[in-house]
């Protein structure tokens, strides 16, 4: 279920820390075979330039007869305290290899979500995900909490998502969406900024992915436009608009939380091409009445050609505004819009409408 992934290779820092391993062994086996020839001269009893290496390699574990000459002994000596440099050489490349989080082996991810950061939102974002996508999910974050999650569906990545290094131990070249958690511990100002970051890093490295960002104030909203952030979630706005909605026509947060939840009742699904053959070419009152057959409701369709966005069509000017910048716009309730092949659409049903339809 879980199989997008191709197969793992070496971590990148994995390589570096053999290579640097690699080196030091190599500089202390030239050192070695130079000591070997330096006792073969020193020592009456070593019969060949082959003994003295061999016995200058067992002075690494100080488990060689004392020369009898003093250049001998000092060799030995200097034998056994290179061992010493060695072994601590390399237990403190692996202790700093551990400490930075490095793996022996690299993830390579392919259409997945990436997860940047972490609120208390995460969790129930990361279970809405895991019932209802096959998708798996990569989350990158600062902190190394211990979240206990399936290890073969969800991983983890522990850096700045900021990161170049970070982003790609998180496969963003090949992920299909990523999601920016606002970091609630932080000044709302400062919260919006990193996020921003947050965005344009990712964006600088894979343009294609759909990048669905939260911000606390609405006012940075054009920022994380100009970012070419796909989604914006306002926080602020969200809360008040829903608790207004709510006193001006009562039950409204009743009807949104279900329908934006997938563990009860009915759900918005979007549903891509290829559209049904019964809706393509009608207009959208047509294809509501259509798909309200197999109790599918339209409630939306999102088109990437400019020339479908009518004058009639109700808040034009922000429709416009959202196409320029994204090359796509929704239309809400569209009536006389023609549904078109290239064209998603937006439904509220039980299950899923691919299947029901």
């Amino acid at each position: 279920m879980f199989d997008n992934f191709d197969k793992p290779t070496l971590s990148e820092e994995f390589v570096i820390l053999t290579k640097k391993i690699s080196f030091g062994l190599f500089i202390i086996a030239i050192i070695i075979i130079v000591q070997g020839y330096f006792l073969y001269w020193a020592e009456d009893n070593i019969i060949d330039p082959v003994d003295g290496i061999y016995k200058n390699i067992i002075a690494i574990g100080g488990e060689t007869p004392a020369p009898e000459s003093g250049l001998g002994r000092f060799i030995t000596i200097l034998a056994v305290f290179e061992g010493l440099v060695m072994a601590a050489y390399i237990v403190v490349l692996a202790a700093v290899f551990s400490l930075q989080g490095g793996t022996i082996l690299k993830k390579n991810y392919r259409d997945h979500i990436v997860i940047c950061g972490w609120n208390f939102q995460g969790r129930r974002i990361v279970e809405t995900l895991l019932e209802t996508q096959k998708d798996q999910i990569v989350v990158i974050d600062p902190n190394n909490r211990e979240l206990n999650f399936d290890k073969k569906k969800v991983f983890f990545v522990k850096g700045d998502p900021t990161s170049d290094k970070t982003l790609d131990d998180a496969g963003i070249m090949n992920a299909k969406t990523a999601i920016i958690l606002t970091d609630l511990s932080l000044e709302p100002l400062e919260a919006d900024s990193r996020s921003l970051l947050i965005g344009l890093a990712i964006e600088s490295k894979n343009s294609d992915v759909y990048t669905c960002a939260q911000i606390i104030d609405s006012k940075n909203e054009i920022h994380m436009r100009r970012a070419n952030v796909d989604e914006i979630i306002l926080l602020d706005v969200v809360g008040a608009d829903l608790a207004a909605a709510s006193a001006i026509n009562q039950g409204s947060s009743m009807i949104l939380s279900e329908l934006v939840r997938y563990d009860q009742g009915s759900e918005i699904y979007r549903f891509d091409p290829p559209l049904p053959n019964s809706i393509v070419g009608k207009n959208a009152q047509e294809a509501s009445d259509i798909l309200h057959k197999s109790q599918v409701i339209l409630i939306g369709v999102e088109t990437t050609e400019k020339n479908k966005i009518k004058d009639d069509v109700p808040n034009r000017d922000k429709i416009l505004e959202q196409f320029e910048a994204s090359g796509r716009a929704i239309l809400v309730n569209p009536q006389n819009y023609i549904i078109g092949n290239n064209d998603s659409i937006f439904v509220i049903s039980d299950d899923d409408p691919k299947e029901v339809l």
